[in-house]
């Protein structure tokens, strides 16, 4: 509660600069209010009580994030719902598919010559495990199955008929990226706070948070599979256009810089037109990561 009452205040603090240096145009009631910075909708303090602001993970929480800022809880379980599973869903499948240990545990029908056994396979010390289910199989099958793998083995082969089928569930790309890119909008406004996400210009990128399935804006992301579990990278990018990148753990985000709030389509086609050319090649300097809104820019 205390740190949540911490960023309540200072949120409330910078809501109240942010519209003092806009009169007519930003109005706060009297009071201490909160905005989210997802749906922009203000909070009172009662919002603590209630847990109807919610203390947001960045990345998110299935991931491996860790509470940074305050959301509203409409908005948090929304991207739970909408987007960070299909994140959580396609790293656990990349570490499978890359034979690293995982907690996550997959659907799996092994089929030897025909002879098919239901269960589970996981990867542990980069050795793939798979274990039967008793109550997935028929005994008379299970044990058709075992004795068909030892004639595998004492025949020696080097390319016996064994294949497997692993069930995964709710995979999306487009999703899973949203779920990243949600959080570098968040790490965005810890670092520079409200004028930045308030501008115009953002509101396009929150559409696409909101609105997963009807998201056709060009946001550019890329992943770097060597990047190291756990890396935070908050740069200022001067050159091939002005821009910001987030970098979280293999994820690179890129978004408008906050002296040029560039449309993110006008940016994504900057970024484009230099790839097709020469290759992207970027210039620029990291900055502090803000672990928390530091309201650098009020």
């Amino acid at each position: 509660m205390k740190v949540r009452r911490r960023w309540f205040d200072e949120g409330a603090a910078a809501l109240r600069d942010f519209a003092d240096l806009r009169p007519g145009q930003v109005e706060v009631p009297d009071g201490s209010w909160y905005c989210c910075p997802c749906c922009c909708w203000a909070f009172g303090p009662d919002a603590l009580d209630s847990r109807e602001l919610t203390i947001e993970h960045v990345p998110a929480d299935s991931v491996g994030g860790r509470g940074t800022l305050l959301t509203c809880r409409s908005c948090n379980n929304k991207a739970g719902e909408q987007l960070d599973v299909y994140a959580a869903n396609r790293e656990n499948l990349i570490q499978f598919l890359d034979t690293k240990a995982t907690s996550k545990r997959y659907r799996v029908v092994m089929d030897a010559d025909g002879i098919p056994l239901r269960g589970s396979a996981w990867f542990e010390n980069g050795t793939l495990r798979i274990q039967g289910v008793d109550k997935q199989n028929h005994p008379l099958v299970r044990d058709q199955h075992i004795a068909k793998l030892n004639e595998f083995v004492d025949s020696e082969t080097t390319s016996p008929p064994l294949t497997f089928k692993v069930r995964v569930e709710k995979i999306s790309d487009a999703r899973a990226n949203l779920s990243w890119i949600r959080s570098a909008y968040l790490v965005a406004f810890c670092a520079f706070g409200l004028p930045y996400i308030i501008n115009p210009i953002m509101a396009e990128l929150r559409d696409c948070l909101d609105k997963p399935g009807t998201c056709t804006t060009p946001i550019r992301i890329a992943r770097d599979a060597d990047a190291p579990k756990g890396r935070r990278v908050l740069a200022l990018m001067k050159d091939p256009v002005e821009s910001i990148v987030v970098g979280l753990d293999a994820y690179n985000v890129l978004l408008p810089s906050p002296k040029n709030m560039m449309r993110l389509s006008a940016l994504a086609k900057v970024i484009d037109d230099h790839t097709r050319e020469d290759g992207l090649r970027m210039l620029g300097q990291t900055i502090q990561w803000p672990r928390y809104p530091e309201y650098r820019y009020r």
